[in-house]
C-alpha cells in the first residue's frame, strides 16, 4: 500500500486501526483525512483484515423507486442509530424502474434486467442490461449484457455463479388485462461467471414462467412463483438440465410496519444484505 497511513506507525499496524473503525465512517469522514486513507478504505487488504478480525458488519441495501428510476440506499443493520446513506446513482446506461432482480456475491451487488420508463400508454420492453455495485469502492459499473432481455424473473447464486431464469419480454403498466405476445413468458436461463465476466446460456426450463422467485435448496437453483402455479423446477448444473421439484413453500417476507428502522425497507422495490 502506497503512502504513510499514520506517521510514526508501520502501515500494517495503521491498517489494524482502520479496520476496527465502524464502516459508516468509510463513507465520508475517513476519505477526507488524506489520499492514503481514501485508498486504504477501498483496498481489498483492509476488508480481508476486517474478516479475519471478525469485525465485519451486515449492511442492508434497499432499492427505492423514484419517479423515473431506482435509487439505492444503505445502512448498518447492526447499529441502533445507523442512518440510511444514499448510494451513487446507477449509471445512465442501466436505470431500471421495475421488474429487475438483484443478487449478492461477496461485496458485489448485481442489478439485472427489468424495464425502463417509457411513454404513457406504451408497453415497456424488457432490457438485458446488468449493473454491479462494489460495496468496497462505492462505485457502479455496467457488465456484459444477458443473452435474453427479461423482467420479473428468477435470480439466485450457486457456487459463486449467478443464475437467471424465466421472466417475460415486456410490461403493461397501464393495462392490467393486456396479454399475448407482450407478456410472452420465457423458458430460457443463463449463468454468469464473475471470474470470466461472461454470460452463458444453460438448458431451457421445462415450462415457461414469469413473475417467479428463486430459492437455493440443497445447492440447487429452484424456480417457483406466486403467479405461475406450475410445478417448481430445479436446475441440475452438473447435468445441465431442469427437473420438477416439489415442496417449495411460498412465503412473503414480513416487515414490521411500526419498526422505524425498517420503514424504508417496507416501501423498497428490493433489498439485500452485504457483510463487509
Amino acid at each position: 500500500m502506497e503512502g504513510i497511513l499514520i506517521p510514526g506507525l508501520p502501515n500494517d499496524v495503521a491498517l489494524q486501526i482502520l479496520a476496527r473503525i465502524p464502516r459508516e465512517y468509510y463513507c465520508e469522514a475517513i476519505p477526507r483525512v488524506s489520499s492514503s486513507w481514501r485508498e486504504a478504505v477501498k483496498s481489498p487488504e483492509l476488508f480481508a483484515l476486517r474478516k479475519r478480525l471478525r469485525v465485519t458488519e451486515s449492511w442492508i441495501y434497499a432499492a427505492v423507486k423514484d419517479p423515473f428510476f431506482i435509487r439505492w440506499c444503505a445502512r448498518n443493520s447492526t447499529a441502533e442509530d445507523s442512518e440510511w446513506w444514499p448510494l451513487p446513482l446507477m449509471r445512465e446506461e442501466h436505470r431500471p424502474i421495475c421488474g429487475f432482480s438483484c443478487a449478492v456475491i461477496g461485496e458485489l451487488l448485481f442489478v439485472i434486467g427489468g424495464c425502463e420508463v417509457q411513454e404513457y400508454g406504451s408497453h415497456w420492453p424488457a432490457i438485458n442490461k446488468v449493473s454491479v455495485f462494489n460495496a468496497r469502492t462505492n462505485r457502479w459499473n455496467c457488465l456484459q449484457e444477458m443473452k435474453d432481455a427479461r423482467l420479473f424473473f428468477a435470480c439466485g447464486v450457486v457456487n459463486e455463479k449467478l443464475y437467471v431464469a424465466g421472466g417475460q419480454r415486456s410490461y403493461c403498466p397501464y393495462d392490467s388485462d393486456c396479454d399475448g405476445d407482450d407478456l410472452t413468458a420465457l423458458k430460457s436461463a443463463e449463468m454468469y461467471n464473475p471470474l470470466t465476466y461472461v454470460w452463458t446460456p444453460v438448458a431451457d426450463m421445462i415450462h415457461a414462467k414469469y413473475k417467479v422467485h428463486a430459492s437455493i435448496i440443497d445447492g440447487r437453483f429452484v424456480v417457483h412463483g406466486y403467479l405461475e402455479r406450475k410445478m417448481a423446477e430445479a436446475f441440475q448444473a452438473e447435468e445441465n438440465r431442469w427437473v420438477e421439484f416439489d415442496g417449495v413453500e411460498e412465503n412473503k417476507t414480513e416487515i414490521e410496519e411500526d419498526d422505524e428502522k425498517c420503514g424504508l425497507i417496507s416501501h423498497a422495490e428490493a433489498f439485500v444484505v452485504i457483510s463487509i
